[in-house]
């Protein structure tokens, strides 16, 4: 059976998932490439699920409207170690609140790649450092 016709089997009603463990599923995910893997987490409550516990990297857009959004990308994503957050010149980075908010809401972070954040102060770099005790790989370009 192709790629395609298992889906489109799953989405009209025979989900020959429904005996795999999640655990199963989640292992056929991290095959799947990234444009791939969001479709396919749209299939279901169940693969929406499984993807983002399943996901440990994630890589965002810095800039200042991050803000707003971080609870809920972090609601989704909360087993997320690896993150990184990347800022064009010509854009406002998102700044110290933002910062502290993402520590608070993502205590796992084993490695933070920073590119472009201007904003960010002393302050607000302690207050992540304080709550991210795991974190054991930091990178800053450009901030």
């Amino acid at each position: 059976m192709e790629e395609a016709e298992f889906f489109e089997n799953v989405v009209i009603g025979r989900d020959y998932t429904a005996d795999l463990t999640d655990e199963c599923l989640a292992s056929i995910f991290h095959f799947l490439g990234t444009g791939d893997r969001k479709r396919y987490s749209l299939v279901c409550r169940r693969w929406l699920s499984v993807d983002a516990q399943s996901h440990h990297r994630l890589s965002l857009n810095a800039r200042a409207d991050l803000l707003s959004s971080i609870p809920s990308i972090f609601a989704r994503f909360d087993s997320v170690t690896k993150l990184a957050l990347r800022c064009d010149r010509k854009s406002t980075s998102i700044d110290d609140d933002a910062l502290v908010l993402i520590s608070i809401r993502c205590r796992s972070l084993t490695s933070v790649k920073l590119r472009g954040c201007r904003e960010f102060t002393d302050l607000g770099m302690a207050a992540f450092a304080q709550n991210c005790k795991g974190l054991k790989k930091l990178s800053c370009g450009s901030c």
